[in-house]
């Protein structure tokens, strides 16, 4: 069996270093339970939020969240015989989004306002609000107000400040349609192991809260080979289809996790998929035998 390190941010709030911690963050980041996988199946977890002090292992899993990885940290994944996600530094919107746009580019349909941090930037406001109470300086400056995304019927429409603001992106609003629903798309995946679900409900913004249904959907070869290029081994994008191709909506290097006992044994099943994906990083003499 190996040993996985798992290296987070120092001030992240994902603890998993002794048993008792993993009810209480179990739902917090999906990698919690896939690691639960690991481990009944007999593989050495180890967990730090010390880039300069990891510890040796077979294999480390680079799980630090926020938007832009500081650098000590890649810097420590490429000390390892294998890495997931140590080509991952960057995913904010500026960097990932095929949607942005600029006054005078000549979109003039919807567009929404969000911020160029990923997740509205909560990880980062998380990381500094534990970096104040363990009374060190806050690894994250000028974090903006948190907004929720707006949704403006023209480029027209967005306030001057917004352009101004670096802080946040504005990108077109795209739709898909599906039988008179809309449609948003997840896909799922570690190394070869992946999974893609259709997600249809009746307000524009799919959200897990307004679902109507979900059935499992086919990759796009286009969104692999768009994962390949972001340099992605672990994560979640969200995309939805035009003209036959995929657009990519959101991309995410350390998404979180899902808690729904109606769908427990498929949620279980999924963690189970993932964890092979991380074997298939370990070298062969440290996978279990098939």
């Amino acid at each position: 069996m190996a040993t996985i390190v798992v290296l987070r941010h120092r001030f992240d709030a994902f603890r998993l270093e002794e048993p008792r911690f993993l009810a209480r963050y179990r739902g917090r980041y999906m990698l919690a339970a896939v690691l639960a996988v690991l481990r009944e199946r007999g593989h050495r977890i180890l967990h730090t939020n010390r880039p300069d002090r990891a510890p040796p292992g077979d294999l480390l899993f680079l799980h630090v969240d926020c938007s832009v990885v500081p650098e000590e940290y890649l810097a420590a994944a490429a000390r390892y015989p294998a890495a997931i996600n140590a080509g991952v530094r960057d995913i904010t919107k500026r960097r990932v989004s095929s949607l942005l746009v600029t006054p005078g580019d000549g979109w003039d349909g919807p567009v929404f306002v969000k911020t160029n941090l990923n997740f509205r930037g909560y990880p980062e406001r998380v990381q500094n609000r534990n970096a104040r109470l363990r009374l060190r300086r806050p690894p994250h400056a000028g974090l903006p107000p948190v907004r929720e995304y707006r949704r403006y019927d023209s480029p027209a429409e967005v306030p001057d400040a917004i352009w101004r603001d670096p802080a946040y992106v504005v990108e077109r609003f795209v739709t898909e349609e599906i039988d008179g629903l809309y449609a948003s798309r997840t896909y799922v995946f570690c190394g070869p192991a992946e999974r893609c679900t259709l997600h249809l409900g009746r307000h524009p913004y799919v959200k897990a809260h307004n679902i109507v249904r979900s059935v499992p959907a086919e990759v796009p070869a286009a969104l692999r080979a768009m994962r390949a290029r972001m340099g992605f081994d672990y994560g979640k994008f969200d995309f939805v289809m035009q003209a036959g191709r995929p657009v990519l909506l959101d991309a995410n290097k350390a998404t979180g996790g899902v808690n729904n006992p109606a769908l427990a044994e498929r949620i279980r099943a999924g963690h189970v998929a993932l964890a092979d994906g991380v074997e298939s990083f370990l070298p062969r003499a440290r996978r279990p035998p098939a």
